[in-house]
């Protein structure tokens, strides 16, 4: 069978290829909708986008499409590996190419692609991804019509949250991207080189500065839509009327639901099934020195302007982007 497989994959296009998967794959998905139809949801890994994905398709308008960069969740996208940087001028094949299909939404069902899709004929898609940070001004610049949402939370939960989840610090990618380091890094680099020998809690830290600081830098208020957390728990009337003002799309009072209800990946423990504050837990299991040396590297990168050792942010979107003003400090 597999030899088989073999000698058709040498003689047919990846366009007929692509077909018959569309095909073969069941049920099958029926998507007419343009690049203005897509939403893309970035941030970090347990920052929260299952959650705020949820509450954006509370009323199944969209086709959810999750984690579609991964090559574990599609198996066209294999150039996009984790902690990828892709310069904004960027026209490569193998980036363009894949990233079209998605947003447009030419490509079928996959089990890990739709684990939690509920229409079989849309027009509209959502695309909620956790390793697209570095590359959200590329998408922004090869595809305007795409509406980007960017989800920050508190560093200390987000890195809470994915140790207990024992996910793989995969540190070194940054290290070895040279345009990354050249564009953004290079003021950082030898920090980020001494944060290899640094505890697990310290480097994860790191890596969480690295993915908010590159496009925090390159985009200016209101290019793209930033959004917290924190305020979806703590004030979701004003954090979800932003939200859809800037997606220009109604809702109703029946999205409440969705704030209340976990993620598909939330676990047994999380705050919102426990009853424990959603926004403050981490404080609990986080000790103050731990927290404070978390806060000293965000202040490296002048993210402090951000978040420090309390859970709420200090400042609003329109004052996070490091493109409308200086870092408050900077790096040492």
């Amino acid at each position: 069978m597999g030899s088989i497989r073999d000698w058709l994959k040498g003689r047919l296009s990846p366009e007929v290829r692509q077909q018959i998967k569309r095909v073969v794959n069941w049920p099958p998905i029926i998507d007419v909708g343009k690049l203005s139809d897509a939403v893309f949801l970035a941030g970090t890994g347990r920052s929260g986008t299952g959650w705020v994905a949820n509450i954006i398709n509370y009323d199944n308008r969209y086709r959810y499409m999750y984690e579609p960069f991964s090559p574990r969740v599609i198996d066209t996208v294999a150039a996009f590996t984790w902690g990828l940087y892709i310069r904004p001028d960027d026209r490569s094949e193998k980036y363009m190419d894949p990233a079209r299909r998605l947003l447009e939404g030419k490509v079928g069902h996959y089990p890990k692609l739709d684990r939690a899709n509920k229409r079989m004929f849309a027009s509209k898609r959502l695309l909620k991804e956790t390793r697209g940070n570095l590359w959200l001004k590329w998408l922004r610049v090869n595809f305007p019509e795409v509406k980007i949402v960017l989800l920050m939370r508190h560093p200390c939960a987000a890195v809470n949250s994915r140790i207990k989840r024992g996910n793989l610090v995969l540190f070194d990618q940054f290290l070895q991207q040279p345009a990354l380091m050249d564009d953004h890094l290079a003021p950082f680099k030898a920090d980020i080189e001494a944060a290899r020998n640094a505890d697990e809690f310290s480097k994860r830290i790191y890596m969480w500065c690295v993915n908010h600081y590159v496009p925090l830098r390159q985009f200016a208020p209101r290019e793209i839509h930033l959004a917290f957390y924190e305020n979806f728990a703590e004030n979701p009337n004003d954090e979800i009327r932003k939200l859809f003002s800037y997606l220009r799309e109604p809702f109703s009072d029946k999205i409440y639901e969705a704030v209340k209800r976990p993620s598909e990946v939330t676990r047994p423990d999380a705050a919102i099934l426990t009853g424990k504050s959603i926004v403050g837990h981490w404080q609990e299991e986080v000790g103050a020195e731990q927290t404070r040396r978390s806060i000293d590297i965000l202040r490296r990168f002048g993210l402090d302007a951000i978040y420090d050792e309390q859970p709420m942010p200090k400042v609003d979107a329109e004052h996070a982007f490091f493109s409308a003003r200086e870092p408050a400090t900077r790096p040492r």
